[in-house]
C-alpha cells in the first residue's frame, strides 16, 4: 500500500458553510489546546489521544481531523467546479454540508480514502488534504538505479544498463546567486527586500528538488529499476 496526499482547496463558500466549518474548526481548536467542549462533533473530539497524543498538545492551530467514514464524494460537471465533497457538522447533523473542491491533480477511487484534514491555510483559506492509501502492485525490479547525492551535482544517477544522468546542476549557481544578493542588500540595510528574496529562493529550490526526484522515479519506473542511494565514486570522471 502506498499513501497519496492530494492537496484540495475548498473554494466559493458560501457565509453559511463558512460559518459551519468556523464552528467545527476552531471549536477543535478550544478542545485541542483546552479540552473547552464548544459543541463540536464527537467525531472530531476522538482525534485527540488518537490521532494526536494528549501529552504533546501545544499551542498552535490543528488540523482537523475529517473520519473516512464521513466523507462523501460526488462529481458533476457545473461551471463551478465537478468535484464535492461532503463532510458532517454540528448545525446539520445527519444532514452534512458539500463543499465545492479544486484538487491539485487527479483524485484516485474513494474507495481507497483514509482519515483526512481540513487545514487553514496562511491567507487564512480552508483547505482539505485527502489521504488515500492506494493498493500497489509489487514489481520485481530488473535493473539497478544508483544515486550519489552531491553539492555539485546535486543527484547523480547511473543505471545498470549503462545510462547517466546528473540533476540539479542549477541548484548550486542559484544559491550562490542568492547568497550575494542578501549580502549586497545587507550593506545597504534592506532586510524587507533579504527576506523577500529568501522565501523566492526557498521555493525556486524546491521546485528544482521536486523536478529532480520525479525525474529519478520516472526513470526507475522507465527501467524497472531498483533504487540505491550510495557513493559512486568515479562515475563523473567516465561521463
Amino acid at each position: 500500500m502506498v499513501i497519496h496526499c492530494i492537496k484540495c482547496g475548498v473554494i466559493s463558500l458560501t457565509n453559511i458553510k463558512k460559518e459551519h466549518l468556523d464552528h467545527e474548526y476552531n471549536g477543535f481548536q478550544w478542545w485541542m489546546i483546552f479540552g473547552i467542549d464548544k459543541d463540536i462533533l464527537s467525531q472530531y473530539k476522538r482525534a485527540k489521544g488518537w490521532t494526536y497524543k494528549k501529552q504533546e498538545i501545544k499551542y498552535k492551530d490543528y488540523p482537523l481531523v475529517i473520519p473516512q467514514k464521513q466523507i462523501e464524494y460526488y462529481e458533476d460537471n457545473n461551471k463551478l467546479t465537478k468535484h464535492w465533497l461532503k463532510i458532517s457538522v454540528r448545525k446539520r447533523k445527519g444532514v452534512g454540508i458539500w463543499l465545492p473542491i479544486k484538487p491539485h491533480k487527479n483524485l484516485f477511487d474513494f474507495k481507497y480514502i483514509k482519515d483526512s484534514l481540513l487545514i487553514k491555510n496562511h491567507k487564512g483559506e480552508y483547505e482539505l488534504r485527502l489521504i488515500f492509501d492506494i493498493p500497489q502492485e509489487i514489481i520485481k525490479p530488473e535493473n539497478i538505479l544508483a544515486i550519489d547525492l552531491g553539492e555539485k551535482v546535486i543527484a547523480t544517477v547511473c543505471g545498470s544498463q549503462g545510462n547517466k544522468l546528473f540533476l540539479g546542476r542549477d541548484v548550486r549557481g542559484l544559491r550562490r546567486h542568492f547568497a550575494w544578493l542578501r549580502k549586497r542588500l545587507g550593506k545597504k540595510k534592506l532586510l524587507k527586500k533579504i527576506k523577500k528574496i529568501g522565501s523566492k529562493e526557498k521555493n525556486i529550490v524546491q521546485n528544482q528538488l521536486h523536478q529532480i526526484s520525479n525525474t529519478i522515479i520516472k526513470t526507475a519506473v522507465e527501467t524497472k529499476s531498483i533504487i540505491v542511494v550510495g557513493n559512486l565514486k568515479g562515475i563523473r570522471k567516465s561521463a
